[in-house]
This record gives structure tokens, sequence and C-alpha cells, in this order.
């Protein structure tokens, strides 16, 4: 699988909210970064953790990237 086609994937298991299956797409180092929220996420298995703890995660849209 190329870049292309990993990052269409990452988008539809974001898309369908497969939030294990994200996380099999990220690394173990994997940061995110919402400066103007001031948000910083460490690590995939935290990362996977927010998304079922926290209910707002299911209702955010989600955009692709042209």
């Amino acid at each position: 699988m190329g870049p292309s086609e990993i990052v269409a994937e990452l988008w539809r298991r974001i898309q369908s909210r497969d939030w294990d299956a994200v996380g099999d797409l990220l690394a173990d180092d994997f940061v995110l970064e919402w400066p103007n929220a001031r948000v910083r996420i460490r690590g995939r298995e935290y990362w996977v953790e927010e998304r079922y703890e926290k209910p707002a995660a299911d209702r955010s849209r989600w955009f692709e990237p042209m």
C-alpha cells in the first residue's frame, strides 16, 4: 500500500469511527497537536482511548484532505 492509499484508508476508518482500526495505522509515538486549543495527545494508544472516552469524538465532523 502506497502513501496515497494509506491516507485514503486512514480517512475511511476515521469516517466509520473505527478507532481501533485507525490506531493500527498510527505510529506508536504518534503526536497530535491542536495549538489553538492547547491540546497535545501523545501516543497511539492514548489517542484511541481518547476517542472512546469522549462522546464528543463520535459527534465530531471529520473532513477528508483535498
